[in-house]
């Protein structure tokens, strides 16, 4: 992964070169510091660098503190501790508590082992940036979602494989009247009406959606849609989800649009009758004998019809 910036560290001139010269040469942009107090401030000066390789042992701020206060400046940098054989310890505790990524022998059996740890170290890296980025978008996601099931207007409830709910919006507590929902299973919390729809569903075809008007109290309606979830384990059931939509209104206006008809039906039968029954009267004059008073009589019932 060459291309990739690396921040070399050490108070020993001949080892930084050595080492920095190495890097250089296997693709890396390096820089270098002679001591730790140096390496931070290239860290707070410098664009990003992907590793650090710190020696332990250093004047003034010495590896331990130069690793700390790396981690804390950018949480994704890669550490490597270079230790002589008598510090191996150090170096080994280093990386348990303060996080460094690898450490190797000072010195160095082959200078190759510091490309090959740097390589390990980049990859490391990309992968935390790329696990942190997923996180990322997950969390996004997961607000959004929650922003849409807050501002939605209809009830959403869902329930895993055995019934226990554990999505429940603001609306679906409003409409059961109870803010405890999540973690109860839906045959305690949930009133007769939904009951029952569940046991039916369940009972006859759970691998199906379905949809369905339900009597609500207070002369309402509600349009449940009743959607299947794939079961989460081996041993899961079918989890579901299901939305509640009121409908009450519409009902209404059916009910407004029914009467309007059967009203306006009523108030013109009686004239429509009056004028069939005045065409029949004109039939029986002797002028309805003539060919074209017939026509014109035809024509009218037509139209009246």
């Amino acid at each position: 992964m060459s291309g990739a910036r690396v921040l070399v560290a050490d108070d020993d001139p001949d080892y930084l070169r050595l080492m920095s010269g190495h890097l250089r040469k296997r693709g890396y942009e390096v820089e270098s510091a002679d001591g730790g107090q140096a390496a931070l401030e290239r860290l707070r000066q410098a664009e990003a660098f992907s590793v650090l390789v710190t020696d332990l042992m250093m004047p003034g701020m010495d590896g331990y503190e130069l690793l700390r206060r790396a981690r804390t400046q950018d949480a994704f940098i890669e550490v490597i501790v270079i230790s002589g054989v008598g510090s191996l310890e150090s170096a080994i505790s280093s990386m348990r508590e303060n996080g460094a990524f690898d450490y190797l022998t000072k010195p160095l059996e082959k200078v190759t082992d510091l490309s090959l740890a740097v390589e390990r170290a980049v990859a490391h890296r990309a992968l935390r940036l790329e696990r942190a980025q997923l996180q990322a978008q997950i969390q996004a996601e997961r607000e959004r979602l929650r922003s849409l099931l807050t501002n939605a207007s209809d009830a959403i409830l869902s329930a895993d494989g055995s019934g226990v709910v554990v999505v429940a919006n603001p609306q679906a507590a409003r409409l059961l009247g109870t803010e405890h929902l999540v973690g109860q299973r839906s045959t305690v919390v949930f009133p007769a009406p939904l009951r029952i729809l569940l046991e039916h569903w369940m009972g006859a075809s759970p691998q199906r959606a379905m949809v369905c008007e339900v009597p609500w109290p207070a002369e309402q309606v509600h349009l449940v849609s009743l959607t299947p979830l794939e079961p989460s384990g081996l041993e899961g059931g079918v989890g579901w989800v299901m939305v509640l939509q009121d409908i009450s209104h519409l009902k209404h206006v059916d009910s407004l649009k029914m009467r309007l008809l059967t009203e306006t039906a009523e108030n013109i039968r009686r004239p429509l009758a009056a004028a069939f029954a005045s065409l029949m009267a004109l039939n029986d004059l002797p002028e309805a004998r003539t060919e074209g008073f017939t026509a014109r009589m035809d024509n009218l019932v037509g139209q009246l019809s």
